[in-house]
């Protein structure tokens, strides 16, 4: 059989810690299967200041797909689309999505002169940690609103050291006696992954009464959960609205719903480490749900193929061979 002449290229460069090469495969072959012409390019990189890749490619028009973020090095030149996965601090997300008039619980910046209206935010408040590395729910803290002034007297004059980020405050959203959350994980808007994670611990409200602070069986994704597979067409609907606000082609959307009132708020939107599929960080998940159960959910690397080959047709034009944009 002849080799195919290439139309235009799709250029992935990836670390092996955040996406396996053998995931990639997979999506190439798919790519393969709709569009024969277009040149699927996964390239491996190292965390070094070495120039990314060399490639011979130089007649294609070229589309470059991240599937997480990079911290170094640059990544290469091309004359097409560059869909890159930029991870933003919490506070720049949240302001984002409330601007895009999406459902964010109230929230504020920890500072020395933070005031919290009590009849917006409730009873209690959670404090997350912004600085880098903060995730996997580490350092999320309950308090109670009354108690609020004290936490931040004690606390806030920490984050006004340079290089500090404060913490986000936020109003706590009741879930029920276990803290619980719905992830979604899209590509290019495209739902290829929702599970929900409920810690297995109840929160212990009581001890709020003598303490400041918890952090104990307070974040979900924290201590030891239990997780499943959902289908929810409300929160998928909401998760294509949110992948719209972002520029990045891969997103990991938390939510939450409120027990009081059944509504549904977006907690953040991860733009770093999500493909959860192969990566190291989502080891425990794959143990928890099933690698094959979470790949055939929404059929993965199906849903990424034609997302990429929609997104090349449109944006990529033809060169040399035959095909084409609308072929």
């Amino acid at each position: 059989m002849a080799n195919p002449t290439y139309r235009a290229c799709v250029v992935a460069p990836f670390g092996r810690d955040f996406i396996s090469a053998a995931d990639l495969g997979a999506v190439g072959r798919h790519i393969a299967g709709r569009d024969p012409t277009l040149l699927w390019k996964p390239v491996p990189v190292s965390d070094s200041s070495r120039p990314l890749i060399h490639f011979r490619a130089p007649t294609l028009a070229t589309m470059l797909v991240q599937f997480h973020g990079f911290r170094y090095p640059p990544l290469p030149d091309c004359d097409g689309p560059r869909l890159e996965c930029h991870p933003l601090h919490k506070a720049t997300q949240l302001a984002m999505l409330e601007e895009a008039g999406l459902p964010v619980p109230p929230w504020a910046i920890l500072t020395r002169d933070t005031e919290i209206d009590a009849a917006a935010f409730g009873d209690h408040l959670i404090v997350k940690p912004t600085e880098f590395g903060a995730s996997l729910g580490q350092g999320v803290q309950l308090i109670r609103t009354d108690r609020f002034e004290t936490y931040r007297d004690r606390h806030a004059p920490a984050y006004e050291a340079p290089g500090r980020s404060p913490p986000i405050v936020q109003k706590f959203i009741r879930t029920g006696a276990n803290a619980l959350h719905f992830r979604a994980i899209t590509f290019m808007g495209r739902v290829v992954h929702s599970a929900a994670l409920e810690n297995v611990a109840p929160i212990p409200f009581d001890r709020l009464a003598s303490r400041l602070a918890l952090s104990e069986a307070v974040a979900s994704n924290a201590g030891e959960r239990r997780g499943w597979l959902f289908e929810d067409a409300e929160i998928f609907a909401l998760a294509g609205r949110i992948a719209s606000v972002f520029d990045s082609p891969v997103i990991g959307i938390d939510f939450l719903r409120s027990e009081d009132t059944g509504e549904l708020f977006v907690l953040e939107a991860n733009m770093g480490n999500v493909w959860l599929f192969s990566s190291k960080l989502g080891r425990a998940a794959r143990r928890r749900l099933g690698i094959d159960a979470i790949r055939q959910q929404h059929d993965v690397f199906a849903v990424v193929a034609d997302a990429i080959v929609e997104r090349a047709r449109r944006e990529l034009p033809a060169q040399g061979g035959p095909g084409g944009p609308s072929s």
